[in-house]
């Protein structure tokens, strides 16, 4: 008589903790989905070039801590003297976060893109061995954040060559 019983609180407790992610993922998509409308508005008049859905793995430290993202896809807006990178993830549906503004210097920014956190990225790394793959590291307070752009081809990594230098 105890199995059932056991059986049920624990399907319960997988359930609310099912419904707990969920909710979260919900949250931060519409805590971002404003953001993104103003940007979406924002970028049809500022932008040179725009990636769409581009493979990326998202990971961030504090102190000894790190944890990856299951953030998987992007879109990328380029521009001549900021990039918007706007993740989301696909499972188990599709839901945006909040966009990454990266810029050279944050003062010669003048596009009003003023409601997005901004941030100069610390170190760029095109990589030769891995074909296709962009590293983006960038930090905010005690955190560091890496963005690995994947799966780029030739043409779009040389129009990504422009932020090579930004790093401090």
């Amino acid at each position: 008589m105890q199995i059932p019983f056991v059986l049920i609180f624990f399907a319960l407790f997988f359930l609310a903790f099912i419904l707990v992610y969920l909710g979260i993922i919900l949250a931060r998509h519409y805590r971002s989905n404003e953001q993104i409308k103003l940007l979406n508005s924002l970028q049809k008049n500022n932008t040179d070039l725009t990636f769409a859905k581009v493979k990326m793995k998202f990971s961030w430290s504090t102190g000894y801590k790190s944890y990856i993202s299951f953030i998987n896809y992007c879109d990328i807006y380029l521009a001549d003297d900021y990039v918007v990178i706007m993740p989301f993830q696909t499972f188990p549906f599709k839901a945006f976060n909040e966009p990454i503004l990266l810029t050279g210097s944050i003062v010669n920014l003048k596009s009003g893109l003023g409601f997005l956190k901004q941030y100069i990225p610390d170190k760029i790394i095109f990589k030769k061995v891995i074909k296709g793959e962009i590293e983006i590291n960038y930090h905010e307070g005690n955190a560091k954040y890496v963005i690995r752009l994947q799966g780029l081809n030739t043409e779009e990594k040389q129009h990504l060559e422009r932020i090579k230098e930004w790093h401090q």
